[in-house]
């Protein structure tokens, strides 16, 4: 099955309202991320309902943190840091602004949704390869109905090589 006959078989009838379909090299600064956040929020239903979003861009200050033969060493990204109230409690998510999506923030946000929230839907991807990517919001079953048609990717497949220090990393 293809993944449009599968989103419309599961009720994800309109783009950037049950779902996100965007490509990945769409990510060159914060205002990408910040459309993110906010299409996590519709897509959710406002299940994930970040308040007082706060973006910051900038370069980082990588003196003493990336060294030679880091994966950022050298590369000219920006670091974006993105901060809201999450149930009342402030959030954090530094991301790698390198001209490509920064799955990290889609990881955090899940993590957050499981942690804090204790609920068990999550953002899930679905692809056909490229670099395109698709988010749908919805219990484990969504994701094993994913797996089933073989059209689930695997955030953690999609994350950019960062070095361990990278959240250390500040804003100049």
């Amino acid at each position: 099955m293809d993944v449009e006959a599968f989103l419309s078989q599961h009720g994800f009838n309109e783009p950037n309202e049950d779902y996100l379909w965007f490509d990945c090299k769409w990510f060159y600064d914060s205002d990408s991320y910040h459309d993110l956040i906010i299409g996590l929020q519709r897509i959710s239903r406002g299940k994930f309902n970040p308040q007082d979003i706060l973006i910051e861009e900038g370069k980082p200050r990588k003196e003493g943190f990336v060294q030679k033969g880091d994966p950022l060493f050298d590369v000219d990204f920006q670091l974006v840091k993105i901060h809201f109230r999450l149930s009342g409690k402030q959030e954090i998510i530094k991301i790698c602004c390198v001209r490509w999506l920064d799955i990290d923030i889609v990881l955090e946000v899940n993590r957050m949704l499981r942690e804090y929230l204790g609920m068990d839907e999550q953002f899930y991807s679905a692809g056909q390869g490229g670099q395109d990517l698709i988010l749908v919001y919805g219990e484990p079953s969504l994701k094993e109905a994913l797996q089933r048609e073989e059209l689930w990717v695997d955030l953690e497949d999609l994350r950019i090589e960062k070095p361990v220090s990278f959240s250390l990393l500040e804003i100049k």
